[in-house]
């Protein structure tokens, strides 16, 4: 897999078990870059493009650009919108229909039992969608603990299963964390069969082996290790 830019001299190629790390020493291309990233992430065209194959995928697909590790959303919207419509399913299927409809008998009976008791009349709509129900309770994925490495995994997790990310760009991951910490993110990555890539303004310690680092300087001439 490859992502090709006219703003760098040569593909980011990303494969798997290899963790990718681009430092851009050159400001103004480091930042452009990052924009036409946004940009495509919220449905505009851009210059980067993304080939799996030798066929382009579509950025806002598959790809997650991460900028602000500090406002980093494990339940955002998108995500429990899909784990609510993956619980209404489970709500209606075969092991659980009869208890679904017990339960949506019940509330209906409540409701009518309270309209009685009003001095005026009033309606009410008979569907029920369970999907209402989880988020009157609240319901929402664990992982929005203090400790910001555990976020950023959870955040790949739910991304990966609930939305089917599975290229993570990150924007300067490597200056909030040690290298230990950036080791136990590739091996979660791993294990989690998604790919990262690191776009850095600064080269930092290498973390691992299956690490590979390519340095871009003000010239955007190429130094690899």
């Amino acid at each position: 897999m490859n992502l090709v830019t006219p703003l760098l001299p040569s593909p980011v190629i990303v494969q798997e078990n290899q963790h990718t790390v681009v430092v851009i020493e050159n400001q103004e291309v480091f930042s452009n870059l990052v924009l036409d990233l946004l940009k495509q992430e919220e449905g505009q065209p851009g210059e980067a493009v993304l080939y799996d194959d030798f066929e382009p995928v579509a950025l806002n697909k598959r790809v997650q650009l991460v900028t602000d590790l500090f406002r980093l959303e494990v339940n955002n919207k998108k995500v429990l919108n899909a784990v609510y419509d993956e619980l209404k399913q489970r709500s209606v299927d075969e092991v659980h229909f009869m208890q679904t409809a017990g339960l949506t008998q019940q509330i209906q009976e409540y409701i009518e039992t309270l309209l009685q008791e009003l001095p005026y009349v009033a309606e009410y709509d008979m569907g029920f969608d369970t999907a209402l129900l989880f988020r009157l309770v609240g319901l929402r994925l664990g992982g929005e603990g203090s400790d910001l490495c555990e976020k950023v995994l959870s955040y790949i997790q739910t991304q990966h299963r609930f939305l089917q990310k599975d290229i993570f760009i990150f924007v300067n991951l490597k200056a909030a964390f040690l290298p230990s910490q950036i080791a136990e993110l590739y091996k979660a990555a791993d294990y989690e069969k998604v790919f990262l890539i690191l776009l850095e303004a600064h080269n930092y310690e290498k973390a691992g082996q299956n690490e590979h680092i390519t340095i871009l300087d003000q010239d955007l001439c190429e130094i690899t290790g």
